[in-house]
């Protein structure tokens, strides 16, 4: 099967792929993806099963791996964490924007600018509207003037969505790989 993978059209840093359920918005200007806390390191090698028993001895769940629970793009993609408030995130849309209009116009596609800052201030809008309520990240190699993945709960979920400006993102295919289940001798 074949997998695509969105990269930063200025980093080069691997954004998101195509493996979490996801939709475009706006006009084709975002991409609107679901994400999902996963706990790492749960697999205990059966301590679990033992803890009962040790427990009467007098020890706790405190010695067995607890294991981190993080959000399954962010872990994936080694997404880092950044800060904005709404005046120094207004700046970076400007500057990120004259980025993007001029990488369409250098790739020829001039034709879609229109269109992408027709779509991409519906989506500011949306966000400046909910802003209190978003996480701001960046890709792996922390330049916070390439693509942002910006993430909230909307109202009633428990699950994070990100949004991503899309014509940032150049979507590339890989064919997944399935490893051999044993190993070569």
């Amino acid at each position: 099967a074949m997998v695509k993978v969105y990269i930063d059209v200025i980093t080069g840093d691997e954004m998101v792929s195509d493996g979490y359920p996801n939709k475009e918005i706006f006009n084709g200007a975002g991409l609107e993806v679901q994400a999902r806390f996963i706990t790492k390191g749960q697999d205990d090698g059966g301590i679990a099963m033992n803890l009962g028993e040790d427990e009467e001895k007098g020890a706790d769940a405190g010695g067995m791996p607890e294991g981190e629970t993080v959000i399954d793009i962010v872990d994936r993609f080694d997404l880092k964490e950044t800060k904005y408030d709404k005046k120094s995130f207004q700046a970076y849309v400007k500057v990120y924007l004259n980025k993007i209009k001029k990488y369409l116009q250098d790739k020829g596609k001039a034709e879609r600018v229109p269109e992408f800052q027709k779509g991409v201030l519906e989506m500011v809008k949306m966000i400046l509207k909910n802003f209190d309520d978003f996480q701001f990240f960046t890709g792996s190699s922390m330049d916070d003037e390439a693509a942002l993945a910006l993430c909230t709960y909307p109202e009633g979920k428990t699950e994070p969505v990100f949004y991503f400006f899309l014509d940032g993102l150049e979507a590339v295919s890989y064919t997944h790989l399935t490893l051999p289940t044993t190993p070569y001798v």
